[in-house]
């Protein structure tokens, strides 16, 4: 791969004697438009920060000490926030494409981001996948991203907020079979033999 070249860019002043003050030459637009780190730089920023969960402070030390890039932790945050900025004209097209997907596979996990629990929601459709962070976990979320005519085949695990939304789209639903597998396991385990030997038939 061709390595990131560091460039510093420099606009000399200058006093004009025509308009009695102080002027500065022009940065060239291509300059103007990158910002302080360049498209190459800021593709690899928010690689690392996206797709390799990569915290600032450990982000900013590889980029220090391996690149030779020093940024400050605020301004790495300013170009992830211009990676996702940039994103966003592809990724709510995929949002608004998938109630006609044929099948989608959801899941959902909490997360703490500075004090406050979010949920992060993934939903893998044949040919692309959604992640969609949300303060909430109700059957809302899935309302606000399906919709109430979506018909597709459902695979996930046995959370109300499915079971919910079952009742409010005419989805075809297949239950996660590693979480039956665990409940079968879990009535062979039973004090009442009638019931483990049931779990174990099923199993």
């Amino acid at each position: 791969a061709k390595p990131i070249a560091l460039h510093a860019y420099q606009s000399h002043k200058y006093w004009c004697a025509s308009c009695d003050r102080m002027q500065a030459a022009a940065f060239p637009a291509s300059v103007l438009r990158g910002g302080l780190v360049g498209p190459r730089l800021t593709g690899l920023i928010g690689y690392l920060k996206g797709s390799g969960h990569v915290s600032y402070t450990t982000l900013q030390a590889l980029l220090d000490e391996g690149l030779g890039a020093r940024l400050s932790t605020g301004m790495l945050a300013k170009v992830v926030d211009k990676v996702s900025q940039a994103l966003a004209p592809i990724y709510q097209p995929l949002v608004e494409a998938l109630p006609d997907q044929v099948r989608i596979n959801i899941d959902e996990t909490g997360h703490n981001d500075q004090g406050r629990l979010l949920w992060t929601w993934v939903l893998g459709a044949p040919s692309f996948t959604v992640f969609h962070i949300d303060p909430t976990r109700s059957s809302q979320v899935l309302e606000n991203l399906l919709g109430t005519e979506c018909e597709a085949v459902l695979g996930h695990d046995y959370f109300s907020a499915y079971r919910a939304f079952m009742k409010k789209a005419p989805v075809t639903v297949q239950f996660c079979l590693a979480h039956l597998i665990r409940e079968v396991r879990f009535l062979t385990e039973s004090t009442n033999y009638a019931v483990a030997q049931y779990g174990q038939r099923l199993l």
